[in-house]
């Protein structure tokens, strides 16, 4: 018996609720076909054919990482898709792996159509065509992605945050098992409860690797800029900041960096500030006791406090911290 069939024949023993038929043809010397589901719970590999059938427990629509690999390349999408029987037909274009067709999940086709009725969506009224999204998906895990985009749009706003949590009461528990509805109802109730953080109390690693605590003193606003090494919109707002340097200590506003990287990339994490003349306060939150705190998932965050701690607001962009103290940019 060929491996690919054992491991379908095994598969489909095991009460499979979510059959992927995966099919893509191509002269190209593709070695393995993969797939997980979001959470990661089941992460399942076969050798290369035209079709490949991938069969997972999961019986909730949820999204799943489909990838071809062909040497040291791996060419991957995400899909949202419907419990059930699915069939995937793709192709490899350059390096991009293409969604051709999606058969058996409607789904996938509402999480396109969303992405492109929201871009097409002026901004004033982007958040009431949120909140009927995320209303028409209050069943299912989609409501997930569509209430994370609400928030980070709307982290300085009680008003809009409360009309959100309102439906979000409405969804209960049932959604609990997903670790990505986890994250957006955890990032929801941090930004409407969290006024004041006394930042001293959170330990963290200097740029010796040693226990600290921040501290706030010397200026009248304080940036904490959270980020890691392999954050390429991190990174390239350092070049933004490096340049405001000198503007930020006129107006009594103190940059605080405070990486998410693990203990074993201190070595990697202090050359990065080193190499690029990054002279402000840095501090690695590597057990997540700041950042797991303030329920943080999207990076980068600025988090915005006066000498007090007191939260004064919550940004994605360094951009948009700069109109929200009131500094050109």
């Amino acid at each position: 018996m060929k491996p690919l069939a054992l491991f379908t024949l095994l598969a489909i023993s095991a009460q499979a609720q979510t059959r992927i038929h995966l099919v893509l043809v191509t002269n190209r010397p593709v070695e393995t076909v993969e797939a997980y589901d979001g959470d990661q719970t089941e992460h399942l590999e076969a050798r290369y054919q035209d079709s490949v059938l991938f069969s997972f427990h999961t019986k909730e629509p949820t999204f799943y990482r489909i990838g071809y690999r062909e040497a040291d390349k791996n060419r991957n999408d995400v899909l949202w898709l419907d419990p059930g029987d699915d069939t995937v037909m793709a192709h490899l274009q350059g390096d991009e792996l293409v969604i051709d067709t999606v058969m058996g999940s409607p789904l996938y086709y509402a999480a396109k159509h969303f992405e492109k009725d929201l871009t097409r969506t002026d901004s004033a009224g982007r958040n009431a065509f949120l909140l009927q999204a995320f209303e028409d998906n209050i069943d299912n895990l989609y409501s997930s992605i569509i209430g994370r985009v609400y928030i980070q749009r709307n982290h300085n706003d009680r008003a809009a945050l409360v009309r959100l949590k309102a439906l979000v009461d409405r969804q209960g528990q049932r959604l609990q098992w997903s670790l990505w509805y986890r994250m957006m109802t955890d990032q929801l109730n941090a930004d409407l409860t969290i006024s004041r953080i006394r930042v001293a109390d959170f330990s963290v690693l200097d740029r010796h690797g040693r226990e600290a605590g921040i501290q706030l003193a010397g200026a009248d606003t304080y940036v904490l800029d959270f980020w890691f090494l392999a954050c390429p919109p991190c990174v390239q707002d350092h070049h933004r900041i490096k340049a405001m340097e000198e503007q930020l200590r006129e107006h009594r506003v103190s940059l605080i960096g405070v990486s998410i990287d693990q203990r074993d990339q201190c070595k990697t994490w202090n050359a990065y500030l080193t190499e690029n003349g990054y002279g402000w306060p840095n501090y690695m939150d590597a057990r997540r006791n700041l950042s797991g705190f303030l329920a943080l998932h999207e990076y980068p965050t600025y988090v915005v406090l006066d000498g007090q701690g007191n939260v004064k607001g919550t940004y994605n962009d360094f951009g948009d911290v700069l109109k929200g103290i009131g500094l050109p940019q």
